[in-house]
């Protein structure tokens, strides 16, 4: 994203500002378009206009539990977070 905003990913996940999730998911079209033209070895405009979409890419929003929060937040700002630290955050309740 040229903006330079924090996306963190997490598997096939993003996590982002809600003020980001429109520009996410453009950008997540366009690198999806990128790669299936290079797989097809094409710059036909043609093939562009009917180049299949990722049918699979949804937007959710919705709400952390405390510890995740402070955790993501964490993250974004530089610190080093362990496997085992985002296990028992996700975890949380």
């Amino acid at each position: 994203m040229e903006r330079k905003r924090p996306v963190l990913m997490i598997h096939d996940s993003a996590i982002v500002s809600v003020r980001e999730v429109e520009a996410l998911k453009l950008c997540m079209v366009d690198a999806y378009r990128s790669v299936v033209f290079k797989e097809l070895q094409t710059n036909d405009p043609i093939d562009y206009a009917f180049a299949p979409l990722p049918s699979g890419l949804k937007i959710n929003s919705v709400d952390f539990n405390k510890t995740l929060t402070n955790t993501i937040y964490r993250a974004l700002a530089g610190n080093d977070i362990q496997a085992e630290e985002w296990t028992m955050a996700v975890q949380a309740v």
